[in-house]
């Protein structure tokens, strides 16, 4: 018997386990498109993670959201606790490092911006382009430096959470 705090992992482990289930299929919602895995991204659930990527789960499918081409990997780059890091260790390699949205902001960006400073040390470890410039012509230490201020960090990360959060 499945105890309550396991149903939706049970769930989730049936229908990955009947083949059935498109792990990768992509649905569209009001904030544009997304994926079963981004969508346990955003839920903050490592084990969701862990499951879809054990069922083998694309983690380079892009999808489009509030115009901006997104793939799990930027997903997990803004996350903001030390748990979200971890999903963020799982889906990290060194290729996917070097991953850029269509306007080149890169992974080092987004953790930069919106990201717990864990998930900034981790993509660089990985191989993530401190010095990358992106279509705004920002670098990721312009980033940081221009949310030093809490209030306006908070400002900014609210006005421009649809970009990774939607």
């Amino acid at each position: 018997m499945t105890k309550p705090g396991d149903y939706s992992e049970a769930v989730l482990t049936t229908l990955l386990d009947t083949s059935v289930a498109n792990v990768n299929r992509l649905i569209t919602t009001p904030s544009g498109d997304t994926t079963p895995l981004i969508l346990a991204i955003k839920a903050r659930s490592r084990r969701a993670v862990q499951l879809l990527t054990d069922h083998v789960t694309d983690i380079t499918i892009p999808v489009e959201r509030n115009g901006h081409r997104i793939t799990p990997v930027l997903q997990a780059a803004a996350c903001h606790s030390p748990e979200e890091v971890e999903i963020l260790q799982q889906l990290l390699t060194e290729a996917s490092s070097k991953e850029r949205t269509a306007a080149d902001i890169s992974l080092a960006h987004i953790a930069a911006l919106h990201g717990h400073f864990d998930s900034l040390q981790l993509v660089l470890e990985y191989g993530a382009d401190a010095n990358g410039i992106a279509k705004d012509r920002i670098t990721p230490l312009h980033e940081a430096a221009s949310n030093t201020d809490e209030e306006k960090a908070g400002r900014e990360r609210s006005a421009s959470s649809g970009s990774f959060a939607g």
